[in-house]
């Protein structure tokens, strides 16, 4: 596969993430996919786990916004930037609803692409950024001037 066919796939594939649509993003996906997002102890197993997860995310943050801000891929790999925000209006990680608007919440994604779709994706988000916007851990504080 070549690289603009990679990079186009993982597009379509952000593009229904931004549209919140699980099923739409599961369809890109082998039905084997593994996904591996730091901070989970394990790797997500397939379509299914991963559309769960996917789910709780819009769930947790219906009017979830996703900005993507760079897309580049190298063969059967691609990688994208972005950024998402929401409010807070149902259970995530076990932090009941806040009501909170969160936003600039900084993701990477690797995604290796096999016939046609993603086999394997690896992703790191801001989470101390979004646990302090929801008010689970302290923001820091400004350095004391002297």
């Amino acid at each position: 596969m070549n690289s603009e066919d990679t990079k186009a796939i993982m597009h379509r594939f952000l593009m229904a993430l931004t549209q919140r649509s699980p099923a739409d993003a599961a369809g890109l996906l082998t039905p084997n996919v593994v996904a591996h997002f730091a901070g989970l102890p394990e790797a997500i197993q397939g379509r299914e786990a991963w559309t769960q997860l996917f789910s709780a995310y819009v769930a947790a943050f219906p009017d979830i916004e996703i900005t993507v801000h760079d897309e580049i891929a190298e063969g059967n790999t691609a990688t994208a930037r972005w950024s998402w925000s929401g409010t807070h209006k149902g259970p995530f990680m076990n932090i009941p609803p806040t009501g909170k608007a969160v936003s600039g919440i900084a993701g990477l994604g690797v995604y290796r692409v096999d016939g046609g779709q993603i086999d394997e994706e690896w992703v790191i988000e801001d989470t101390m950024s979004l646990l302090q916007q929801l008010g689970v851990i302290p923001q820091p504080q400004a350095a004391a001037t002297a």
